[in-house]
C-alpha cells in the first residue's frame, strides 16, 4: 500500500477482470452450517464550521469476511426531528 508497482497495479486488473466476467456466478453454502453474518453502520460529521455535512458507512460481513460496505457524503441534512417530519 505504501509504495505499489506496476505489479500491483496488473494484480489488480486481473482480479477486477475475473469479477467481471463471473456476473452471475455465486457461492455455495451447505444447508445445516451456521453462518454468522454481522452488519456495522456508523454516521458522523465532516468538515468545519459551517462546511459540516453528515457521513455515513455502513459494512456486511460473512464469517469475518467482508462482503460490501459503503460510505457516503449526505448532501442535505435535518437539524431536528421536526424538521426531517
Amino acid at each position: 500500500m505504501l509504495k505499489p508497482r506496476e505489479v500491483h497495479w496488473k494484480v489488480a486488473l486481473r482480479i477486477l477482470t475475473y469479477i467481471k466476467r463471473s456476473h452471475g456466478k455465486g457461492l455455495l453454502y451447505k444447508k445445516n452450517v451456521h453462518l454468522q453474518i454481522e452488519a456495522f453502520s456508523n454516521s458522523s460529521y465532516v468538515g468545519i464550521g459551517e462546511t459540516q455535512s453528515p457521513l455515513i458507512a455502513f459494512i456486511l460481513m460473512l464469517e469475518e469476511i467482508l462482503v460490501t460496505w459503503m460510505s457516503k457524503k449526505q448532501i442535505v441534512m435535518s437539524r431536528s426531528s421536526v424538521e426531517a417530519e
